[in-house]
């Protein structure tokens, strides 16, 4: 957002889309039963504890403009909210958002995939939706402090009023969200380790291995390959135990990490990068990928 933004733009875009938010009518139908509004604040606190600040405000985003409460944002409903976060956009600038923000063009957004959206959105300068977003973010964070002092949440009034049938439906779409969240985070955690771990090979190439050292690991690699055609030890198979060989007993979680990186059988030189990241061999300083 630039210095000179004026700095009440929040104040007013959260107006404007109190205003189209309207609370609605009741809907038609039995009225949901305490019991259902209790399982349903679990389940979105539940949500809110496995996500960080931002993520958070997404979700406030994400329930608000979820009206069905099916806990998937339907072509109809991102409409309205591009449309309220981007007033000026034409038709074409709003289908390119919705391309971005449902890759599988299932027409429905998940909130894992508008996280995954906004982990992108966020650091690009250019968006205009994240721009919106981030003004929307300022305000949100005041809102949030007077709720937590005066009342309710838009997303507690709704309950108040729901059926029993969309908090039914309510319940299942949030424990595939909740289930959706969790398999995010640790997809995320992969992929930063992963980027981690790519960093710390291509240190692995560059370290310089003795003669001895060099004449001493291939004797050892050449027993586990005797058999081999292609020359190569199964990353999965063997080389926990050619690694328990030279003294380090490789957990499993080191092997599975092995078999992302340097693939699922390694020559000779991929074995020297391998074992340079291993800490018992003291050829990288500073440990990232075990």
């Amino acid at each position: 957002m630039a210095d000179n933004e004026p700095t009440n733009e929040p104040t007013n875009e959260t107006n404007e889309t109190s205003e189209n938010n309207a609370p609605e009518p009741p809907p038609a139908g039995d009225k949901a039963t305490p019991e259902q509004i209790a399982l349903c604040k679990r389940l979105t606190d539940q949500i809110v504890s496995e996500i960080d600040q931002d993520q958070e405000l997404l979700w406030q985003l994400f329930v608000q403009y979820d009206t069905s409460m099916d806990a998937s944002i339907s072509t109809t409903e991102l409409e309205s909210m591009l449309k309220d976060f981007d007033p000026d956009s034409t038709e074409t600038d709003r289908e390119t958002y919705a391309k971005a923000l449902d890759p599988n063009n299932d027409h429905e957004v998940s909130f894992s995939e508008f996280c995954k959206w906004w982990d992108v959105e966020k650091n690009n300068s250019h968006g205009t939706l994240g721009a919106k977003l981030t003004a929307r973010f300022v305000a949100a964070k005041a809102q949030q402090y007077t709720v937590g002092l005066f009342g309710k949440s838009d997303f507690e009034k709704k309950l108040d009023v729901a059926t029993k049938d969309q908090l039914d439906t309510a319940v299942q779409g949030y424990k595939q969200t909740l289930f959706e969240v969790r398999q995010y985070k640790v997809d995320k955690a992969v992929a930063a380790k992963k980027e981690e771990e790519e960093k710390r090979r291509e240190e692995a190439k560059k370290v310089k291995w003795s003669e001895e050292e060099r004449m001493q690991l291939e004797n050892l690699f050449d027993r586990f390959v005797a058999e081999s055609p292609a020359k190569k030890i199964n990353t999965e198979s063997e080389l926990g135990r050619m690694a328990l060989l030279m003294g380090y007993d490789a957990p499993a979680s080191v092997i599975l990490t092995s078999k992302e990186v340097f693939g699922d059988a390694l020559d000779f030189e991929t074995f020297l990068e391998w074992w340079a990241c291993c800490p018992e061999s003291k050829k990288i300083k500073r440990f990232g990928l075990f």
